[in-house]
């Protein structure tokens, strides 16, 4: 008996052991960036306030770069901008910017946060911005455009006690764009609603934020009145869908989507910067 028992013990260890053993290796696999991506920005939406590089880390040390499509050679880039690896992210992010579509917006976008935020090259940041301006015309399916770079100045301006300049800078910013998305623009004069005010220009900055809201509000309603009493479906993201994960997007982006955004996206889309104006009607 003590020997069968034995035996069934050493049987039940071993199989302890296997599982254990595969557990661990499939834990440290390795994984393609576009998986790397995925998993950081679901850990960092999981874990808000926590330090970054410690809650990305693990993945990137997984980095897979070897046979790397299209897709994942962008992605790459991302994963880079993501571990705040500046240098990295923008030899990635170069070989697309003489591009002229989705990806090339993206890698300028980024090139020029990297030249602001981590190398304080606000000079530098300038001169790509108008280069910017000449290359891209505004467009729906990129809501993000220019937008966090003029937060970056009007954010240095307001730092320097200049509301003139942050109203100027946000008002340009907020006029190039056409009302047909919910461009991130239209965010600027609520988060810089304290600069209107102090120059004596609050009423204005209410007006131009309730006709905004309202336009965004009547496109809403016409990309959703298809839908049964008009209820929005937010359809989960599958991991392995061989695209790219648009970081500011959260967790589905699809850049690359041929019909990107799709509705479900522009109408989260739509309903965050509604709910962002909502603060001033």
């Amino acid at each position: 008996m003590f020997q069968r028992i034995k035996q069934t013990g050493l049987a039940v260890g071993v199989l302890l052991l296997g599982v254990m053993c595969a557990a661990n290796a499939q834990e440290e696999s390795k994984l393609k960036p576009t998986e790397v991506l995925y998993y950081s920005l679901k850990a960092m939406a999981e874990n808000p306030g926590a330090n970054r590089l410690e809650t990305v880390s693990e993945f990137y040390k997984r980095l897979d770069e070897t046979e790397l499509d299209d897709v994942e050679e962008f992605a790459r880039a991302e994963v880079a901008f993501v571990n705040l690896l500046p240098g990295e992210a923008q030899y990635y992010y170069e070989p697309y910017m003489s591009e002229s579509g989705m990806r090339a917006r993206i890698a300028w976008q980024k090139v020029m946060q990297i030249q602001f935020r981590g190398y304080r090259r606000p000079d530098i940041t300038e001169e790509m911005i108008a280069d910017y301006h000449k290359k891209f015309a505004p467009d729906p399916a990129d809501i993000w455009d220019t937008s966090f770079q003029i937060a970056n100045f009007a954010n240095t301006y307001l730092s320097e006690g200049d509301h003139e300049k942050v109203v100027d800078i946000v008002l340009k910013e907020v006029a190039r764009m056409p009302r047909n998305a919910p461009y991130r623009a239209f965010a600027l004069p609520v988060q810089f609603i304290g600069s209107f005010a102090a120059i004596g220009r609050l009423d204005e900055a209410m007006a131009l934020i309730r006709d905004i809201r309202r336009e965004m509000q009547e496109q809403l309603l016409t990309i959703t009145s298809g839908q049964p009493n008009g209820a929005v479906v937010y359809a989960p993201v599958p991991l392995k869908t061989g695209r790219y994960l648009r970081m500011e997007e959260g967790l589905d982006g699809g850049a690359f989507d041929n019909d990107y955004p799709s509705q479900t996206l522009r109408v989260r889309q739509y309903m965050r910067l509604i709910s962002e104006l909502r603060l001033h009607r």
